[in-house]
């Protein structure tokens, strides 16, 4: 099972390695939106924070793309978040 915390903090992380800027302005930027539900990925954002959560929880098959996802799916990082648990189920 994944733990929630860690697939977030990795979620956070891939956005601010995308837009070059820290982890904390993420955060800031995710409140100052309203949160998690708000706040909204492009499909070329999703896709590298994808890869960044496969990098960094060590999966060794791929996890889905923006393209094998509806846009609901990948819209905001909540959506993101709940996509990924699905896909690695009781995966690792």
């Amino acid at each position: 099972m994944i733990d929630e915390d860690v697939l977030r903090d990795a979620l956070v992380a891939g956005i601010a390695e995308f837009n070059v800027v820290t982890s904390g302005e993420v955060e800031e930027a995710i409140a100052a939106v309203g949160g998690d539900y708000a706040f909204e990925l492009e499909s070329r954002l999703a896709e590298w924070v994808i890869a960044h959560v496969e990098f960094v929880l060590g999966l060794t098959w791929p996890l889905p793309k923006p393209a094998d996802l509806r846009r609901e799916q990948f819209a905001t990082v909540a959506a993101l978040q709940a996509a990924i648990t699905t896909a690695v189920g009781g995966r690792r």
